[in-house]
C-alpha cells in the first residue's frame, strides 16, 4: 500500500491590483491560495489574502510572503516588503517577519502594520495591540504606537536556532 498524501491545506483566496504571483504564476483575482504558497506583488500592486474565517493580510508592493499552516492557526511568513494585518475575528493568523512573530494581543478586530527590510523590522499597531515575539522577549505594542526594531540571529553558540521566532530583538 502506498501512503496517504495529504492534500496542501486550502486557506482562502488572493485578490490582486496591479500584478501578483502565486508560486511564480501570474495571479487574478480569486485564485485560491494554499498552505505552502509563496505570494509577491509587483511595482505599483497590492495583493489583498482574504482567508478562512474572514480574516485579511495586505500585500504591500514590491512584496513577499509565504503562507503556512501549524496545527493551531495560519503563519504569514513576511520575506520581504510590508503587509497589514486585519483580525476580524479569533483564528488571527500569525505574522512572521525576520524570525520574529507578531500577533493581535487579544482576540479582537485589529488593524497592524508589519515591515521588514534586510535586519530591520517595523510593527505599526494601528488598531488594537500587537505583541512581538522575539527569542530574548516579547514586547507589546500599543494602539497607535510603533515598534522599529533591528533583529539579529541566535548566537551561534548553544543549542541550534528555532527556524521560527529564533531571533534576537533591539530596539
Amino acid at each position: 500500500c502506498e501512503p496517504a498524501v495529504s492534500a496542501p491545506t486550502l486557506l482562502g483566496q488572493v485578490f490582486v491590483k496591479g500584478q501578483a504571483k502565486v508560486n511564480d504564476s501570474v495571479a487574478s483575482s480569486g485564485t485560491t491560495i494554499f498552505s505552502g504558497d509563496r505570494v509577491t506583488t509587483e511595482t505599483n500592486s497590492v495583493a489583498e489574502l482574504i482567508l478562512n474565517g474572514g480574516n485579511g493580510v495586505l500585500l504591500s508592493q514590491s512584496s513577499a510572503a509565504t503562507l503556512s499552516r501549524s496545527a493551531t492557526q495560519v503563519i504569514v511568513s513576511l520575506r520581504q516588503g510590508a503587509l497589514t494585518l486585519v483580525s476580524k475575528n479569533n483564528g488571527v493568523p500569525v505574522i512572521e517577519g525576520n524570525g520574529v512573530l507578531i500577533k493581535p494581543a487579544a482576540d479582537m478586530t485589529a488593524v497592524i502594520d508589519v515591515a521588514v527590510r534586510a535586519n530591520s523590522l517595523r510593527v505599526l499597531a494601528r488598531r488594537g495591540s500587537a505583541i512581538v515575539v522575539a527569542s530574548d522577549r516579547s514586547i507589546e505594542v500599543p494602539e497607535g504606537n510603533e515598534l522599529d526594531a533591528t533583529t539579529a540571529p541566535e548566537s551561534t553558540q548553544g543549542p541550534p536556532a528555532k527556524p521560527v521566532g529564533s531571533s534576537r530583538l533591539s530596539k
